[in-house]
């Protein structure tokens, strides 16, 4: 029967393991020593040797003749039972299948008999992530404790699903992936053994897609002799990769600055071979950082890749054609695509896709989304908005008033540009104001504190909830675009929130106009009664909420139950937001005056 590559070249011997060095020698110097614990937990990615070393270790413990190093015979007969996986002292466990309690409690009833033909009992636990909690509960005090001479050995891919009691108790040795390397010098060894010809680029491209795990290298070794009809060359290499090989592709970058004709129609020929999009991007990705690093560090490059020497003398004249930064955007630009690639996209628009942006890159076009304008509805009549007063400062507690500006809007009749200067900070007159126990707060007294300026003329014009006006526009841009006043919080949203109320809006709009001589008042006898006029919706605002009614409507219960105006909802989105100091529940001073008397 034939036997695969993996399970034939699979190492007999420490000396035959590769790309394990540092775990082998912990385990072998514990070995030589004696000093071998009573479990180990053998962590690492698929087919970098936890198996293989845990039997290694179960041979030495076993053997007949061992060597000084610790090393098994591998020819007395429990080293050749062991390999065969015959030996009634060395259980082999797969934990993915025997997962359940009942496994480990017929583990436990065997594990106090003695050994039949060696003075060791050796357990290994493939895969032991999957066992399940009750599993992993009864295995709890035997792995602990075990009897005399009982060694436990267990293997698993995904370290983190071990539970942390199982852990404590185990020696934790961590198997890394092996080096691309490594992975050649293995494989170059099986072909010379099996008398196989090899290109050395196909053994390099078998690597690098192996990932890390010799026995996938073994594998894919296997695939390509039979397509390559017993011998491993590049063309069955680009068979079995879908025409994505590292030589095709470095071929293809080539041409991408040279003659982007003909890259376009290459690489449309790639995704038609069969590669995955994914797989395509990945090592498009690898080779334009390959050459970002052959442009900075020519000398390093050995140290830097893990590359063949036609490789690195590949990348060493390429790298001298290409700018640094054109080399970044293309770095970026295929990461960026990778995303697409990975959720899954139709083969011929990947390849424009991927195509119109490495050009984009390569040639300098800057193919972001301009920021959209806003519409003009007459743009003969186009005005720019001029700024009335400038916002505040946004720590307004650290800032001093003198330090805050008013200026003028440019209009055609100009203002002054007064500073808001008075004796104490925004939020110590608000303190002040405040801490008076009493059912009505005296507003006309608050904005007087902030002396004569066009900040105290607009708060002035709002006679109700002025403190929450004052708060919003202290940390908002006021501008103006004919007869519409625009304002700005960029910097403040709790700000822009509140002003983007329809309702507090029109009442900031019209206190503004107010206060800066933007609206005149029509005289007595020419008022429509239906209309009323500034003043009037100054000082007695029509309070409406989310769905139009307004505040005396919800008080005669014609809408459907709501009980609350939106402007109190506004009140609520800037106190949540940590401006207590700008408002004064009623309940609390109540509540207050009861306390005090």
């Amino acid at each position: 029967m034939h036997i695969s590559l993996y399970r034939k070249y699979r190492p007999q011997t420490f000396s035959d393991m590769v790309g394990q060095t540092t775990a082998v020698d912990v385990l072998r110097t514990a070995l030589e020593n004696g000093s071998i614990g009573h479990a180990y937990l053998f962590s690492g990615p698929r087919g970098c040797g936890k198996t293989t070393v845990a039997r290694l270790v179960a041979k030495s413990l076993c053997c007949l003749d061992r060597k000084n190093s610790a090393e098994p015979c591998d020819k007395c007969d429990n080293c050749v039972a062991i390999a065969r996986g015959e030996h009634l002292d060395v259980v082999e466990i797969d934990g993915a299948s025997n997962n359940g309690v009942d496994a480990i409690r017929e583990l436990k009833s065997h594990v106090s008999l003695r050994a039949l033909s060696s003075h060791y009992k050796v357990y290994i636990i493939d895969e032991v992530h999957m066992l399940s909690s009750g599993a992993f509960n009864a295995l709890l005090k035997t792995l602990e404790e075990p009897p005399e001479n009982v060694i436990f050995l267990l293997a698993t891919t995904e370290p983190h699903k071990v539970p942390v009691t199982i852990r404590s108790r185990c020696q934790h040795i961590p198997f890394h992936r092996i080096s691309v390397q490594d992975i050649v010098s293995r494989l170059e060894y099986v072909c010379n053994s099996e008398g196989i010809t090899a290109d050395n680029d196909a053994l390099w491209e078998i690597a690098r897609m192996a990932d890390g795990a010799l026995r996938d290298a073994l594998s894919l070794t296997e695939q390509a002799i039979s397509l390559g009809h017993g011998t491993i060359t590049r063309d069955a290499i680009d068979e079995m990769t879908g025409g994505a090989s590292r030589t095709r592709l470095e071929a293809w970058v080539v041409s991408l600055l040279a003659e982007p004709n003909v890259a376009a129609s290459s690489l449309a020929k790639i995704i038609s071979s069969g590669t995955s999009c994914e797989r395509l991007c990945e090592q498009i990705f690898i080779i334009f950082c390959d050459l970002w690093y052959a442009k900075l560090w020519q000398n390093n490059l050995d140290v830097l890749l893990e590359s063949s020497q036609e490789e690195i003398s590949f990348l060493k004249n390429e790298a001298q054609k290409w700018d640094e930064r054109v080399l970044r955007r293309c770095a970026y630009v295929t990461n960026k695509i990778m995303s697409k690639a990975h959720n899954g996209i139709n083969g011929e628009y990947f390849a424009g896709l991927l195509f119109l942006e490495l050009k984009n890159a390569i040639d300098g076009v800057d193919n972001s989304p301009a920021k959209a304008e806003a519409p003009v509805k007459n743009p003969q009549a186009q005005v720019t908005p001029q700024p009335i007063i400038p916002n505040a400062n946004q720590n307004t507690s650290n800032v001093q008033p003198e330090q805050k500006k008013v200026s003028a809007p440019v209009t055609a009749s100009s203002f002054n540009e007064p500073s808001i200067k008075a004796p104490s900070s925004f939020d110590e007159r608000v303190d002040a104001f405040t801490s008076t126990k009493s059912d009505k707060i005296d507003t006309s007294n608050f904005t007087k504190s902030f002396g004569e300026c066009d900040f105290t003329k607009i708060i002035e014009a709002v006679s109700q909830d002025n403190y929450e006006f004052a708060a919003a526009l202290l940390d908002t841009k006021v501008l103006q675009n004919g007869d519409e006043i625009i304002f700005e919080a960029t910097d403040s949203p709790l700000s822009a929130a509140f002003l983007n109320i329809p309702f507090n809006k029109e009442i900031a709009s019209l206190a503004v106009k107010k206060a800066f001589g933007l609206i005149k008042e029509t005289p007595a006898e020419e008022k429509n009664e239906a209309q009323p006029s500034v003043v009037d919706a100054l000082q007695n605002p029509v309070q409406r909420n989310s769905a139009g009614a307004s505040a005396q409507e919800i008080n005669q219960g014609t809408t459907g139950g709501v009980t609350q105006a939106i402007s109190a909802n506004a009140g609520r989105i800037l106190k949540l937001a940590g401006a207590e100091l700008l408002y004064v529940e009623k309940d609390v001073m109540d509540l207050e005056e009861e306390n005090d008397g």
